[in-house]
C-alpha cells in the first residue's frame, strides 16, 4: 500500500496470501490517502529541524506526529479489531 511517500507492505512469506490480502484490505480503511500529507509535513519539519543544525534523532516525534495527524483530521484507533 502506497501513499505518497509511505510505503507499507505485509507479508505472510507465502504462508497465507489470504491473510495477507485480508490484513491490506484492512489498513487500506485506517490508513488513508490524507497519509501523504502526513509524511510531507513531517518531512518537512525534519527539514527544518536540520536546517536549524538540530539532530532529529533526540527528538520526542510522538507529540508532533499527533499534531499533524490532528490538523489533517485523522483519529488513529488505539487497537483495530477484526
Amino acid at each position: 500500500m502506497r501513499r505518497g511517500e509511505l510505503l507499507i507492505t505485509i507479508s505472510t512469506a507465502g504462508a497465507s496470501p489470504a491473510l495477507s490480502s485480508y490484513l491490506r484490505a484492512r489498513l487500506g480503511e485506517i490508513i488513508s490517502p490524507d497519509f501523504a500529507r502526513v509524511v510531507d509535513d513531517l518531512a518537512h519539519r525534519r527539514a527544518g529541524f536540520h536546517a536549524e543544525g538540530r539532530s532529529t534523532e533526540d527528538i520526542d516525534w510522538k507529540p508532533i506526529i499527533e499534531e499533524i495527524l490532528a490538523t489533517h483530521g485523522i483519529d488513529l484507533p488505539l487497537a483495530v479489531t477484526a
